[in-house]
């Protein structure tokens, strides 16, 4: 199972991730979590990013999926290459319509897609952008790409959201 944790900057993915994994191993299923992969990118990202920075983000992130996909039962991936995406498409939007089809090709591959929202100022953490402006723009074009392609998506808010998702999962086919 590949599930996806989708969401603009600092909206607590990555905790989201490391504890969907750490219950899913509580009841006795090989999980792990594809770590965010931009914060290794060797190139610059944020506001000023460049398009071989959000190039390097999508391939990257694909490869690691593939790679984790291999060796796990379920993997839990900290961003996917939907919300990476729209890091591209917002400072290049005509050499990102060139990739939307590999973007949405690549969806169909998610068993399950959650989508965060913006339910708390960004921390500053010396990499992702605290511009709250900037968060809600991607958090915006987000769910308008959602929506528009009709990619299926569950958003989670609130209190106990692992165990809502454990519940989803385990639901799941």
């Amino acid at each position: 199972m590949k599930i996806a944790v989708i969401g603009t900057h600092s909206t607590g993915k990555t905790t989201l991730c490391h504890d969907i994994v750490a219950a899913l191993r509580h009841v006795g299923r090989d999980a792990q979590v594809v770590n965010e992969v931009a914060r290794g990118s060797p190139l610059p990202v944020n506001e000023n990013t460049s398009f071989d920075a959000q190039y390097w983000v999508l391939a990257t992130q694909i490869k690691h999926e593939i790679e984790y996909g291999t060796l796990h039962e379920t993997i839990v991936c900290d961003r996917g290459v939907i919300d990476n995406f729209m890091y591209l498409l917002r400072r290049f939007p005509d050499k990102a319509a060139l990739l939307t089809p590999l973007v949405l090709e690549h969806c169909k591959r998610y068993d399950l897609i959650i989508r965060t929202l913006i339910e708390k100022d960004a921390e500053k953490d010396s990499f992702r952008s605290v511009d709250q402006g900037f968060r809600e723009e991607i958090d915006a074009m987000l769910g308008t790409f959602l929506e528009t392609h009709g990619i299926p998506h569950v958003t989670i808010t609130g209190n106990d959201k692992v165990a809502k998702i454990v519940s989803l999962i385990q639901e799941a086919p």
